[in-house]
């Protein structure tokens, strides 16, 4: 199971998906989470939860409410020419 959602900010693009990325819903689907259950844990509302898996923008608060709401937490990554850096929030 995932231990959290990670992100990688691409200098080049950031609205391109890196390879083998999922979606917000793609990722609760394949951990066989509903959207109820994410706003239970992440104290949102199942509305929230899905306007949040929607959006391409998103506020670094919400997005560790998210990966609670699933039983996870959040690592941000900033990737510079192939190296990855973990950001300390």
């Amino acid at each position: 199971m995932a231990r959290g959602v990670y992100a990688d900010i691409h200098a080049s693009n950031p609205r391109t998906p890196a390879p083998g990325s999922v979606s917000l819903r793609e990722l609760r689907e394949r951990l066989g989470v509903t959207q109820a259950t994410v706003a239970r844990g992440a104290d949102m509302s199942q509305g929230d939860v899905s306007r949040l898996e929607r959006r391409t923008d998103w506020l670094y608060t919400s997005l560790e409410r998210y990966a609670a709401g699933m039983g996870g937490h959040l690592e941000l990554y900033i990737v510079v020419n192939g190296q990855r850096y973990l950001v300390d929030p």
